[in-house]
């Protein structure tokens, strides 16, 4: 039951702006009592625990997009002109967000000039070439041309409630193309959200079929002979100039000048303190009732490669936490548990299926005052065997 080490560092990016476009649809409105809606915040928010409790990153990074225009609009003017405006609701809670992710100690990237995309595109390039293994997570089609054998692609599925995760399989059999195609089968295709026109008459069918015979729309257009039709091939000539600026409009940068990669995500006791500050602001009680069990998580040295000692004890909304790290400190908790009159218990799990939850750890309240945070590996990994001597054997007593 014990989860492998992972022997590479994984990199977590975050399309901030896309995540929180789609919780504002996602999510009933909401607001706190003095007026502010806070929906788009709240279904982030949720998406961005999850994330962090499923996937326990190295490092991680949100980027956001600017309101100025980017290098697409300068080539071509027409570049999303056609998108309806957002509601004003939406916008006052990006700073509301960005205050959230910045508690929490994760650094935030914005760009003038370019789009989250490229932010996105630009840290993962680097990522992969030392070794990270990446984990991009947005609502954006666009984002899956980054995908390789390193880098994955997590998406929304359904409002908030589900994700699909795309490698590089995933890609291939959703569209029938390599990731590094999906630029070239925009260009010829078009994309009505961002405005690019792309061929008339070539439609998903047709754009994949022409590259997975040409391979590029550089390809293609070296043997526009070779296209039997002859209507489909005088509309590629015609839009022979238009065809490679359309392909750069869809292509997601690498080499944007964004910050170097971010150091391991690390956060502090006081980190968490703010962050406790900016949920009741928001008043998401939800939040600050798994916002404990969290605290004492990451403060355990939990992330998946811990290096640093945390602090053994922090004091969240009024509760004193301590962490039981090894199998006899497990059988002092035991012992006290069974001389009190009434403890609350709760596990923590891994996973996005039941069949394949896997039990991280169990934090245990012995009074309002106090708990305890039992973690599931690192230190105490041994507890989990499968003889009746882990952590549910020893705790047992309990059930």
């Amino acid at each position: 039951m014990t989860e492998q080490p992972r022997h590479s560092p994984k990199l977590v990016l975050i399309d901030g702006h896309s995540l929180l476009y789609r919780a504002f649809y996602a999510t009933r409105p909401l607001s706190t009592t003095d007026g502010r809606p806070t929906n788009a915040v709240y279904g982030f928010a949720g998406m961005l625990w999850q994330i962090l409790e499923d996937e326990q990153p190295d490092a991680i990074v949100v980027a956001l997009d600017t309101a100025a225009p980017t290098f697409r609009h300068e080539e071509f003017a027409e570049y999303k002109a056609h998108r309806p405006e957002t509601s004003e609701s939406f916008y006052v809670q990006v700073p509301a967000a960005r205050e959230l992710v910045e508690a929490m100690g994760i650094p935030v990237v914005a760009l003038e000039g370019y789009e989250a995309d490229d932010v996105l595109g630009t840290l993962a390039h680097r990522a992969r070439q030392k070794g990270y293994e990446v984990l991009i997570v947005t609502g954006d089609q666009d984002a899956l041309q980054l995908v390789d054998d390193g880098a994955q692609v997590l998406m929304p599925q359904k409002g908030m409630g589900q994700t699909q995760r795309y490698d590089v399989q995933a890609v291939r059999e959703r569209f029938g193309l390599e990731p590094s195609q999906l630029p070239d089968f925009k260009a010829l295709k078009g994309d009505p959200s961002d405005n690019i026109p792309g061929v008339p008459g070539v439609g998903d069918k047709k754009a994949a079929a022409l590259l997975q015979r040409f391979g590029s729309v550089e390809g293609l257009l070296e043997r526009l002979h070779e296209v039997e039709d002859p209507r489909l091939r005088a509309t590629l000539e015609q839009y022979r100039e238009q065809i490679p600026q359309y392909k750069r409009l869809a292509t997601i940068v690498r080499n944007a000048p964004v910050p170097d990669l971010p150091p391991r995500w690390q956060p502090t006791a006081e980190q968490f303190a703010r962050l406790q500050q900016v949920l009741e602001s928001l008043e998401f009680r939800s939040f600050l009732r798994r916002l404990p069990a969290l605290q004492a998580k990451w403060l355990a040295g939990e992330a998946s490669t811990p290096t640093v000692e945390a602090p053994a004890e922090v004091r969240t909304m009024g509760v004193q936490w301590s962490v039981a790290r090894d199998e006899e400190a497990v059988r002092q908790l035991l012992r006290r548990c069974l001389q009190t009159p009434k403890v609350g218990i709760r596990a923590l799990l891994q996973g996005t299926h039941v069949m394949e939850l896997q039990l991280t750890g169990v934090a245990i309240a012995l009074s309002r005052e106090e708990a305890v945070y039992v973690p599931g590996r690192a230190a105490v990994a041994s507890l989990f065997d499968e003889g009746g001597n882990g952590l549910v054997g020893l705790l047992a007593p309990l059930w």
